[in-house]
């Protein structure tokens, strides 16, 4: 099972949750910020991490074409 590791994170804390789950997650796996995260097709686990904003994600992972 692949995984992929996604965050977004303004202070350090998501990257650092995101590290720490990558750290569990058994081979293969990748981690990536969100700006160069690759397509999530190729991936059987994906974990995204992001900061809360006013109770919903940050700008960086919301979708607005799926709102």
């Amino acid at each position: 099972m692949k995984s992929l590791i996604v965050y977004s994170s303004r202070t350090g804390n998501a990257r650092k949750v995101a590290e720490a789950i990558f750290g569990l997650r058994p081979k293969p796996k990748e981690i990536h910020p969100v700006e160069t995260a690759p397509p999530s097709n190729k991936f059987d686990f994906i974990a995204p991490g992001f900061r809360g904003n006013e109770g919903d994600a940050d700008i960086l992972r919301q979708d607005t074409d799926h709102a």
